[in-house]
């Protein structure tokens, strides 16, 4: 639903769409120092499973939004590297868990800790003023986010 204020202001609008694009491009900046070593699907499961803790090939699928072979293929590769465990579910035989290797914790920690350390550059170059705006309205923002939303 758009709101009147969106529709009559969409400069503002415009500003924090463009501003999400930009933290996204720092996100993507921190993923880039790794390399050829993941896609960006790899590292997405990763990221994945360390917010979820363990879980299911069909769960991961789903948020990856992916097929469940896709996100198999996925899984398979980031074995391989020795980033992800798998084990069989204990209430379902067939079924699979997923979990993170040491490695696979490590390499999560390493992306977040570039991430932080790029955002915690940026934030310092603001004055206090614009500092306490900004996280203000960015945790305004966030708690108007429903977190059951897909």
């Amino acid at each position: 639903m758009v709101s009147d204020w969106a529709a009559d202001d969409d400069g503002d609008v415009v500003t924090v769409e463009a501003a999400a694009a930009d933290l996204n491009l720092i996100w993507e900046r921190a993923l880039a120092e790794l390399g050829s070593t993941l896609t960006p699907v790899q590292l997405r499961a990763l990221l994945v499973v360390d917010r979820s803790g363990p879980l299911s090939l069909n769960a991961l699928a789903q948020e990856l939004r992916a097929s469940p072979s896709a996100a198999s293929k996925v899984c398979d590769r980031l074995q391989q590297a020795g980033f992800i465990v798998r084990r069989a579910a204990d209430h379902d035989r067939r079924g699979v868990v997923l979990t993170l290797s040491r490695a696979g914790s490590s390499l999560v920690r390493w992306v977040h800790a570039r991430h932080r350390e790029r955002l915690a550059e940026l934030i310092d170059e603001l004055s206090d003023e614009h500092r306490t705006a900004l996280i203000t309205g960015l945790r305004a923002l966030r708690r108007a986010i429903p977190r059951d939303a897909g």
